[in-house]
Order: structure tokens, then sequence, then C-alpha cells
């Protein structure tokens, strides 16, 4: 017995009447469209952190549950999640939400988003919403991100993750790059844990090979006071890593902040991708922006933009160090050859009786810079070479000082 299933495709068109864009706060974006029958629906998409507390009251047990039982799943095989959900707008509740938002969008004033950004949050959030399902997305690692952070480790440079993405999630792509082993004891502060702050910060001072995972509501509680920021800052230095998940941009500058507050000689790089990076590479003593995928705003706001994450390397331990030393040596180089234009004539003033009459023909003087040191150089920059015959591998191997 045979069985052929068709599918039929139909092509749906509807009007988009206001689009709601993402933003760092609400976690989530949202889209207002009429339906060929006149109908008007809500259709919002987010973190489930952002969505699911919002669902009707009759899903909260069973379709929440296994939605929820789904996401984890998903986070542990470190792939990206988001949460789906609809609901009806009434015409009534569409006009007079919409001609409030035209009028607050009209405004010139200092609270012009904020008038904005709580209108939509009305809007997604004054009746439940249906959940539709949930969307799971594989973001893989460049190439060498874990060759890279085990080199900056092995050279005494310590490693924060701070990132947006769930906690089991992170916790899937930190061991993927080897940022926590199975030989760390992971201390994990969750959102929905009970856990003290003060209890676990103190006992990971005392484990053998701490590694903290912090929740971004958690990180909001540690950087409330100042015995907790230090407390934290304690921690970070005695951890082999340190992930902050669901933090917003402001915490990810937080925190940069904190170590710059906290430990004046010490030198912080933010290395990230995305727009929600930018708060925390501005923050850094030395901010990295990627161009990829996710825009280019990084890459704007940083002092050095590079195309992929395993460039950082040779970045540090080759070009950085090259750049020191290279300047090193032109600093040198002018104050000898400056020296040496100046000291002939000192040197002849005294046997010419401090006469003022000139030693060297002065068109070559005015040529000494230009055409008599400009060439050696201008030769040395182009074959110096810091490792003859061995490349740039070797200024790689990065060292602790």
């Amino acid at each position: 017995m045979m069985m052929m299933l068709v599918m039929v495709m139909t092509i749906l068109t509807m009007m988009v009447t206001r689009v709601c864009e993402f933003d760092n706060n609400r976690k989530r974006m949202s889209v207002v469209v009429r339906l060929p029958n006149g109908q008007i629906m809500l259709y919002t998409k987010g973190a489930d952190s952002s969505v699911l507390p919002f669902m009707a009251e009759a899903e909260l047990s069973s379709e929440r549950r296994l939605c929820e039982e789904h996401l984890t799943i998903f986070a542990r095989q470190g792939l990206r999640t988001l949460c789906l959900a609809q609901r009806v707008v009434s015409e009534d509740e569409h006009a007079e939400w919409h001609k409030r938002y035209e009028v607050a969008k009209a405004l010139v004033t200092e609270d012009k988003a904020d008038k904005i950004h709580e209108l939509v949050v009305e809007l997604e959030t004054k009746h439940p919403l249906k959940l539709l399902g949930a969307t799971a997305i594989e973001d893989r690692l460049q190439d060498q991100v874990a060759d890279t952070i085990a080199q900056l480790r092995a050279a005494g440079i310590r490693v924060w993750v701070l990132t947006g993405d769930k906690v089991d999630t992170a916790i899937s792509i930190a061991m993927s790059c080897q940022l926590l082993t199975e030989d760390m004891d992971n201390y994990v502060l969750d959102g929905d844990s009970d856990q003290p702050l003060f209890e676990v910060l103190t006992e990971a001072l005392t484990a053998d090979r701490p590694a903290l995972t912090i929740a971004g509501s958690r990180l909001a509680e540690a950087l409330e006071t100042e015995e907790d920021r230090e407390l934290l800052f304690k921690v970070g230095q005695r951890c082999s890593s340190v992930i902050c998940c669901r933090v917003s941009p402001k915490q990810k500058a937080d925190v940069v902040d904190l170590v710059k507050s906290l430990d004046k000689s010490s030198v912080t790089l933010s290395i990230g991708d995305g727009a929600n990076d930018v708060s925390m590479i501005v923050a850094a003593h030395v901010g990295v922006g990627l161009s990829g995928k996710e825009g280019a705003q990084a890459a704007y706001a940083a002092d050095f933009a590079l195309p992929e994450f395993r460039l950082l390397k040779p970045s540090i331990f080759a070009h950085g160090r090259e750049a020191y030393r290279r300047n090193a040596i032109v600093c040198l180089y002018s104050f000898y050859k400056n020296q040496v234009n100046v000291l002939i004539t000192i040197f002849a003033a005294a046997g010419n009786a401090f006469s003022g009459s000139n030693v060297v023909d002065p068109f070559l003087m005015q040529c000494y810079n230009l055409v008599h040191c400009h060439l050696p150089l201008f030769l040395y920059g182009m074959y110096d070479r810091p490792v003859a015959g061995r490349g740039e591998e070797k200024l790689e191997e990065g060292k602790q000082p």
C-alpha cells in the first residue's frame, strides 16, 4: 500500500503595522500585523526569561514545563534558543495604543526613548501571550578559539566570559573551548538559585581549582555594595575561569570597571562582535572588535578591528610586542641622529670662538633628515625580523611576565 502526502503551500500576505525592535532591556522583539481577514496579531520572539513569564495561566503548567525541558536540552548542547509567542490585539486597543505611540515618537524631550519603551512593554505584557514554540540555532565557534584561549591563559592573562546566553548554553560553550574542564570546581550562581551569594563566593575562595559561573541577576546583587564587589573580584582573581551569563551591556561594562577600579595596575582588554558588546569594549583599556555576521558596530567602536578571534594571539604576542620594540628603536635612532647633527656645531663653535660661522653647508643641513637619515631607517623597517629564519611562531608563544 502506497501513500502519497501532498503538502499545499499557501502564501499568506499580511500588512505590518508596527515593528518593535529588539533591545537589551526587554530581550525580545515584536511585530504587529493585520491578517487578510482583518484580525490584528502581535507576534513576539525573545529569550525564554522574557517571554515565558507572560504566558496565559492555562499554559503555565503543561506547555511551559515542556518548553522549558526542551530549552534546557538545547542549551546543554550549546544551542542559542528563542521563544515565540502571539496574541490577538483588538481594534480598539490597537487604535488607542497606536495613537499614543505616534505621540511618543514625535516627542523631542529627553524621556522620548523611555516613553516609547514603556508603550512597547505595555503592548507585549498587558495581556497574556500564547506560546507558539521555541527555536534552537547552532552558533559554531570560530577556528582555533580553544587554542587561542589556552595560549592567553598560559601567558598569565585572566579570561572572563561575559555573555547574554543561558547558563547551560554558556557552560556548554565554555567546556567546548576548554575554559571549563572536568577537574575544575565550577560554582554556579543561577538566577533561580537560593544559595546565599556570600556563602558561595567564600567557599570558592578556598577551593583548589575553582571556576565561577554567575547569572546576571546574581551579578547585579554582587555589584551592589563595595564589600560584595571586593569579594567578587577576589574570587575572580582566584578562579581559573569566570563566566557571567544573561548579562546586559551595562553589566558587561560594570564588570570591566570593577577590575579597573580594584586593580589599578591591571590592563583590561575586551573583545566582542556585536552591538551589545560596545559598552564593554569602550570601557576597557584596549577594545578589540570582531567584524562579522553580527555587524560592524563593535569594530567601529574598538581600538583595533580583527576579522577572526584567532588573530588575537598574534596581535598580542607578536604584533603588539613588535610595535613596542620598533617604536623604541625609532625613538633611539631619532635621538642619535639629532645629537650627531647638533654636537658637530657645538664642538666646532668652541674652536672658532663661538663666531657662529657654519661648519656644514646650510643646504646639507637642510637635507640631513630628508636625504641622509631616512634611508637607514627605511631599510631597517623593511628587513628587520625579530627571530631571523624562524618566523612568527616563536613570538606567538606567550610567556608569563
